[in-house]
């Protein structure tokens, strides 16, 4: 830099001028590190906090250093009338030389390498080594004064107007002197003169400031009201016009006193008959307000913080008005080094499950000074409902603080998150058992969630869930731990079924067996367990096995006894295929009925009725997609149902028997409707098929049904005069 002679009347001293191009570097600045123009104030804020860590450092050596103000702090006045913002401190203060240097490094090296490094091609996010947080300050100001005094050292005025060069004033003669310490002022622009607000100040520095380890004072007016008699009034007003009496008035007011006293006791007379008016006057005092009042506790020692502090600090961090169900107070040390406090609110927002909300629930913070509340870096999706703050010693961020670059840092700190969050549900499991069951109804989803996205921790997450079984009384849930202890002696695999609730689960066919073996099966309510069972589909060694899919065997099952009732009901089942057509895979004999005649099994490996369902009701669904994913299905054949006894012995009789053929449809149709899942293609067929049955109960026949009857293989000629068969027949 070369120093040059001023021709700017309104500075004196000396100017210097800056060699690289600031117009540019001002300009990437204001354009591209900075996404909001308040992080300014954050900016010196933090400068000052590290000011006052360097004298509080030095004074642990030299007491002597801080004789004259002992206090640290960290000061803001706001000034309507010229427009300015000035933020001080009682810090280390700056020599000449030092503002030379250090309120120059954005026009020596620093903007030389980085201009170079981007004329190399090199990312704009590579500038964290340039450090031009100072210079933000022209972000909301047109002019920049930073009046400092170092100790033992004159007091200088820096200042600039982001014009290619600045100042260097000897202000030691200056009234307003400094003990010690910087004070900035900003000369804010005329679309910055919110920052003048008291409610913007405050709202800026508690979003980045809050836990600075300095109070921050703002200057305040406060109001307040005053009694005061209507003499006291007159006599405040007049107070100045009586100091500027001369003698001679001394003297006759003197003489008025002497009077005065004469006549005191006729005065005190009246008194007692009359008491002075009194009236309320309101007067405008100036103080200093502490805004940061709160502690950072993640830097305490947990056995100092008390439960209470625990509950008002998430309070403050997360404005909800409930205590959190659990928290973790964590610190790790080694190559990364990084604190926190981690919570588990005690309810779900209403938006939990909103893609479109931006993640802000962890706020990262960088030696006390708010750096970033986008938590998606730091946190993963199904834990995205965790709330806290994590701290750092250092951090790697481009020159504003506000992006973090991609690095393995920033991975140990995602991993930490989770780790700890699984301990602080896992302790809530084993400590807690109210709150856990609170956690569990309302974040129940993203375990599950978390389960599916989550392979390495896939056994840990699946371990705290709980479910409704067919065993448990009303309100209890069992897990997965719990189920497999309880297990039959030969059992080998977990048994399962989806649906929408119990009530509605404990009715279908699929139970039948399993209730009247007392072999207990979880009862999966939610629409995620379908895409949970698709990732978990072992646990402890177990396998998870679907009670409404292919592959399903009982411990106790005789399968020599299945495959002689498979030869007996040969003819009623290559019948009923061939009725059905394509609507089914195959048809087959099962032992798991007790009481209904039938019911439909889906593939091992594709959609659950459940899931076909899920599937068909979603808004935007590919219907080629579920083309190929529909279920195959396969009819189950109780050959224990009188029913089922009768139908096999008609086509056995008469493989054409016309009531037969129509009441095999009506048995799939009803099979397809307690399926849990499925839905009929042609409800009104159904329908149709109910409407003939009842008027067939009732004696009503009205109509000949001839040309409904399917077309079937080998089909003989029906019998015409039977009236009442033909009532049954319809299309197929």
């Amino acid at each position: 830099m070369v120093m040059t002679s001023t021709n700017n009347e309104n500075v004196t001293g000396e100017s210097y001028k800056f060699t690289a191009d600031i117009d540019q570097m001002m300009g990437l600045i204001v354009n591209t590190f900075y996404k909001s123009k308040e992080v300014s104030i954050r900016e010196i804020i933090s400068n000052a906090s590290d000011a006052l860590d360097k004298i509080r450092y030095q004074a642990l050596t030299d007491s002597s250093l801080v004789k004259d103000d002992p206090e640290f702090k960290i000061q803001i006045e706001a000034n309507p009338e010229e427009k300015t913002l000035t933020i001080r401190d009682s810090g280390i203060g700056l020599t000449k030389q030092e503002m030379i240097q250090n309120l120059g490094t954005i026009a020596t090296s620093g903007t030389k390498n980085f201009m170079s490094a981007i004329k190399a091609g090199a990312d704009v996010s590579m500038i964290g080594q340039f450090g031009v947080g100072f210079y933000s300050a022209f972000l909301i100001s047109n002019r920049v004064q930073v009046r400092s005094k170092s100790i033992n050292e004159k007091q200088h005025v820096w200042e600039s107007a982001a014009d290619g060069k600045f100042h260097i004033i000897d202000d030691s003669k200056n009234p307003h002197r400094l003990v010690r310490g910087t004070e900035i002022i900003l000369h804010l622009k005329e679309d910055q003169l919110e920052y003048l607000e008291e409610r913007r100040i405050k709202e800026v520095v508690k979003k980045h400031s809050e836990f600075i380890n300095y109070p921050i004072m703002l200057l305040v007016n406060e109001e307040i009201e005053k009694e005061v008699t209507d003499d006291e009034e007159e006599e405040e007003k007049d107070a100045k016009d009586e100091d500027k009496k001369d003698e001679d008035k001394k003297d006759e007011d003197k003489k008025d006193e002497d009077d005065s006293k004469d006549n005191k006791d006729d005065a005190d007379e009246e008194g007692k008959e009359s008491k002075k008016k009194t009236r309320k006057i309101t007067e405008i005092k100036s103080k200093f307000d502490q805004i940061n009042k709160s502690k950072p506790i993640w830097s305490m020692k947990p056995e100092d913080v008390t439960p209470e502090m625990y509950n008002d600090f998430y309070k403050l961090i997360s404005n909800d008005y409930q205590n959190p169900l659990a928290y973790k107070h964590f610190k790790v040390e080694g190559n990364a080094s990084f604190s926190g406090i981690l919570f588990i609110p005690g309810r779900a927002p209403y938006d939990l499950f909103n893609n479109n909300k931006k993640q802000e629930n962890i706020k990262l913070h960088a030696r006390k000074v708010f750096i970033s509340c986008d938590s998606k870096e730091l946190c993963p999706e199904h834990f995205s409902f965790v709330k806290g703050v994590v701290e750092v010693d250092d951090l790697p961020l481009n020159i504003s603080r506000e992006t973090l670059q991609q690095n393995k840092f920033v991975n140990i700190i995602k991993k930490t998150v989770v780790k700890k969050t699984i301990e602080m549900i896992s302790d809530m499991k084993q400590n807690d058992a109210d709150s856990y069951k609170k956690f569990l109804k309302s974040f129940g989803k993203n375990l599950k969630f978390a389960c599916h996205e989550d392979g390495a921790n896939r056994n840990k997450l699946a371990s705290f869930l709980t479910y409704e079984t067919t065993k448990t009384k009303k309100d209890e849930t069992k897990c997965l731990d719990d189920y497999i202890s309880e297990m039959h002696e030969k059992q080998e695999v977990i048994y399962y079924i989806t649906g929408e609730s119990k009530s509605a689960v404990l009715g279908l066919p699929y139970l039948e067996r399993f209730i009247q073996e007392d072999i207990e099966v979880l009862i999966m309510t939610e629409p995620i367990d379908e895409y949970f069972v698709q990732q978990v589909n072992e646990y402890e060694g177990k396998k998870l096995q679907s009670v409404t899919k292919e592959g399903l065997e009982l411990p106790k099952d005789d399968k020599f006894k299945t495959e002689d009732l498979s030869s007996e009901f040969e003819t009623l089942t290559k019948r009923m295929k061939e009725i059905l057509g394509e609507r089914v895979e195959k048809v087959e004999i099962s032992t798991l009925m007790t009481v209904s005649p039938c019911y439909i099994r889906t593939s091992q490996f594709g959609w659950s009725s459940r899931m076909e369902q899920i599937m068909k009701n979603q808004a935007l669904r590919d219907n080629s997609f579920n083309t190929h994913m529909t279920s195959k299905k396969t009819l189950c054949i109780n050959p224990k149902n009188k029913i089922m006894i009768e139908i096999n012995r008609r086509f056995i009789d008469d493989k054409n028997d016309s009531v037969s053929k129509s009441l095999a449809l009506l048995l799939f149709e009803t099979a397809i409707i307690v399926s849990g899942g499925f839905t009929l293609d042609k409800p009104y067929e159904y329908a149709s098929r109910i409407y003939k049955l009842t008027k067939l109960g009732l004696n009503i026949c009205d109509e000949k049904l001839d040309e409904d009857l399917p077309e079937l293989k080998d089909e003989e000629p029906v019998n015409a005069d039977d009236n009442d068969e033909e009532m049954l027949e319809t299309v197929d």
